[in-house]
C-alpha cells in the first residue's frame, strides 16, 4: 500500500486539470509536482486521505493513556520505552504521537487601546 502525501485540494485541483484536458506533464508543470505523482492520483482515480490509515503496531498502543501521562510531564522518550520498545523505533512513536495529537499554537492576547484612554509607567529608582 502506498502512502500518499499529496493533500486532497491538490488532488481534487488534479482530477480537475485532468478532467478539463490537461496532459500529465503539463498539469505537473502547473501544480509544481512530478510526473509520477500526478500519474498515481490519476491512477487511483479517486481523492484518498493523507496518510492512509495508521499503522498495525499503532492501533496496539492505548494512545490516551500516552497522551495523559505525556500532559502530566513524562517525557515522550520514556513514554516510548514503556509503551512501545518491542514493536518499533523511537522516531516512529514520536511520528505517530504527534500526528495524532499535533501541537496547537500558543494563544495571545492583543488589548487594542484607543490613544491616551491609558498610559503605563515603568518606574525604577
Amino acid at each position: 500500500m502506498m502512502v500518499v502525501k499529496v493533500s486532497i485540494p491538490m488532488q481534487e485541483q488534479i482530477f480537475e486539470l485532468h478532467t478539463k484536458g490537461y496532459s500529465v506533464r503539463r498539469i505537473a508543470r502547473m501544480l509544481k509536482k512530478s510526473r509520477h505523482t500526478v500519474n498515481r492520483v490519476l491512477e487511483r482515480g479517486q481523492v484518498v486521505v493523507p496518510g492512509g490509515q495508521a499503522p498495525e503496531w499503532a492501533t496496539s498502543i492505548n494512545w490516551d493513556s500516552v497522551r495523559l501521562e505525556a500532559s502530566r510531564g513524562v517525557q515522550i522518550n520514556i513514554l516510548a520505552r514503556e509503551h512501545a520498545a518491542d514493536k518499533i523505533s523511537y522516531v516512529q512513536f514520536w511520528r505517530e504521537y504527534h500526528r495524532r495529537y499535533p501541537s496547537l499554537p500558543v494563544v495571545t492576547m492583543r488589548l487594542a487601546h484607543k490613544p491616551g484612554e491609558k498610559c503605563f509607567f515603568d518606574y525604577t529608582e
